[in-house]
């Protein structure tokens, strides 16, 4: 338990953050993972932050200087926990992430922790799920399914068209 975190806050981090942002949550999943981790329909589960949203991240420089409020800590498919932090950190206002910073997340995450050929594959409906609830938790149906199916396409994207897809090993 800590009283003060030094750093700010980004509500648009930029590409170099991300890439720290990704490999701080790699760390979490892998540090809170248990020695033999649980599967749900083959994809790997188990503890995760809850609530990684910018509020709960603080920076120093490109650095994540600390991550606040765990008490949203719960087991999940891990999967699901990073199309949440690709939504909440890239998603533009037409509902697609922004390539730049979205890569920079998967780097920094698969610099710790490699992803499976199924969670790559099952990146982009968990993007648009992703979407979809924090679109219409905060903004209502404004455009939800127009700006989900665009969060999907570009989480699908960043695995399309590469010799070496990110995250593999």
């Amino acid at each position: 338990m800590v009283g003060f975190v030094q750093g700010t806050q980004s509500a648009c981090a930029s590409p170099a953050q991300c890439f720290d942002l990704g490999r701080r949550l790699a760390q979490i999943h892998r540090t809170l993972m248990p020695a033999s981790p649980e599967k749900r329909e083959g994809l790997p589960r188990g503890p995760i932050h809850g609530a990684l949203f910018p509020d709960n991240v603080f920076f120093l420089g490109d650095c994540v200087s600390g991550i606040i409020n765990f008490r949203l800590r719960h087991d999940d498919v891990l999967i699901a926990e990073l199309a949440d932090v690709l939504v909440r950190w890239t998603m533009l206002s037409n509902g697609a992430l922004d390539g730049e910073r979205a890569e920079a997340i998967l780097k920094g995450y698969c610099r710790v922790r490699q992803l499976q050929d199924n969670e790559r594959q099952a990146l982009a409906a968990f993007a648009l799920a992703a979407a979809a609830t924090f679109i219409a938790v905060s903004e209502g149906s404004i455009d939800l399914r127009v700006r989900a199916e665009n969060a999907f396409l570009s989480a699908q994207s960043l695995f399309a068209a590469r010799e070496t897809p990110i995250g593999a090993a």
